[in-house]
């Protein structure tokens, strides 16, 4: 489970966390990650997320979903254009 504020320190500690799991396992190569506890995403937080998904796409050309985004997140995700990166799916 994601923290409710994601921040460039427990965004990290997401990004360790995400680096242990078995990714080779994924159907249809797509990390999905559901945001729907996350309220706040920070500069930090968003170049995490950027980092994880560069090293995915260099190493396993795995894309990233986001799932469960609150209105004001997916916002946030569409002004910093982060939805060119990732799926950002519309619930």
């Amino acid at each position: 489970m994601l923290p409710p504020v994601w921040t460039g320190l427990n965004a990290l500690s997401v990004f360790s966390a995400i680096k242990q799991l078995p990714l080779e396992l994924l159907e249809d190569s797509v990390l999905k990650i559901d945001f729907s506890e996350v309220q706040h995403l920070d500069s930090s937080g968003m170049g995490a997320l950027v980092g994880l998904q560069k090293q995915l796409r260099s190493s396993q050309h795995t894309a990233i979903k986001i799932t469960g985004a609150s209105d004001c997140v997916k916002r946030l995700m569409y002004t910093a254009n982060l939805h060119r990166l990732f799926l950002i799916e519309n619930s």
